[in-house]
């Protein structure tokens, strides 16, 4: 159970789960981001860049827009953000969803973990000679 809690944790920080809650609690700086360009990858798709601008004056170059972009936006857009900051992403104002997405995975992952750590004789006290579990024999 204690490896399932650490591996969620450490997913959770890993995909950015901590600033998407921020972002959908409505904390973080408002502003805009000016699409530059869309970056693809193999590791984690292809996700719009662009630079944010705070209320404040703040600028904030290669951050990414979490999610997809509204209809009919695209390079060269402006659109209004929230970047709660600890991550390269910002997140739309209002009606983002990303940290579902997020967090499905942060469980997905911790159940995983907390599974194989449950079959395997770290987790699952002691063996009789015949390789079965003494708690599921009776």
């Amino acid at each position: 159970m204690t490896g399932a809690i650490v591996a969620m944790a450490i997913t959770a920080l890993s995909f950015g789960l901590i600033p998407a809650i921020e972002a959908a609690g409505g904390t973080g700086m408002i502003g805009t981001l000016t699409v530059s360009q869309q970056v693809c990858s193999s590791k984690s798709g292809c996700q719009w860049v662009g630079t944010f601008r705070a209320r404040g004056g703040a600028v904030f170059s290669g951050l990414a827009y979490a999610g997809s972009l509204p209809p009919g936006d695209g390079q060269g857009s402006v659109i209004p953000v929230r970047y709660p900051g600890g991550s390269d992403q910002v997140y739309a104002l209002h009606g983002s969803h990303t940290w579902v997405f997020d967090l499905l995975i942060t469980l997905a992952i911790g159940a995983a973990v907390g599974a194989a750590l449950w079959i395997s004789p770290l987790g699952g006290g002691p063996v009789n000679p015949e390789g079965v579990r003494a708690a599921l024999v009776r």
